[in-house]
């Protein structure tokens, strides 16, 4: 039996730089999913072939500004497997949902970290994903876009940023193309059965921000782009 692959401790400075990233995201992502209880479920793959996850439940209001962590320890788990999934050198793949509390169904959403930064999940693969299994009690959840988070980097300021592609009239994008580099296959094969609907599907990401599966051809399917 082969050996494990061994994880390779990040350096320094990277880990501090996706400290830093980690929470932008997660300021960002709490003031999106605006006022309610949001269970937050992260999961990846690390590069030794194993899979970690991560549940921490928060309730968010903003009049007045409010944060409540249920449980500071789960929270500072997700927090510190968040670090290390942005810093990428020892994380081939992660995933975070949020859950929203609403009736009659909770609601969801989801992201993709990719080069560093949470992007949002197509809606539909995400839908297959939260789709209880028979004979598994599970609440069924609506799933929803999830909306772009704004990543603060150096080159901001830096000349002009990439047109976003045209949106048809009823709403869809009009690329196909993914953006190069970013596709990648879905190992969720020991993720259990919540998120092994995904397993061996391919995605890339779409400079209108969506992170959006492949058609066989490599190209990718009509989306529209994720809510600003």
């Amino acid at each position: 039996m082969p050996a494990r692959p061994e994880r390779t401790r990040p350096d320094d400075a990277a880990l501090a730089a996706a400290m830093s990233r980690t929470l932008t995201a997660l300021a960002a992502l709490l003031q999106a999913l605006g006022d309610g209880e949001h269970p937050l479920n992260l999961v990846a793959e690390p590069t030794d072939d194993t899979f970690v996850r991560a549940q921490a439940d928060l309730s968010v209001g903003t009049a007045p500004l409010r944060l409540a962590v249920v449980d500071e320890d789960d929270y500072c788990a997700l927090c510190t497997l968040l670090v290390f999934a942005l810093e990428g050198s020892t994380v081939r793949s992660a995933v975070l949902v949020a859950t929203t509390a609403t009736e009659p169904h909770p609601r969801a959403c989801g992201w993709a970290v990719r080069n560093g930064w949470l992007h949002p999940m197509d809606t539909a693969e995400l839908q297959q994903a939260v789709i209880p299994c028979p004979g598994v009690p599970a609440v069924l959840r609506k799933v929803y876009d999830a909306p772009v988070l704004s990543q603060i980097t150096d080159t901001d300021e830096e000349g002009p940023r990439a047109e976003k592609p045209a949106v048809t009239d009823n709403g869809y994008c009009t690329n196909t193309a993914p953006v190069p580099g970013t596709i990648h296959t879905v190992n969720a094969k020991n993720t259990g059965a919540k998120f092994f609907r995904l397993h061996g599907r391919r995605y890339g990401e779409c400079p209108c921000g969506k992170e959006v599966s492949l058609t066989e051809r490599d190209m990718l399917r009509r989306h529209k782009p994720p809510q600003e």
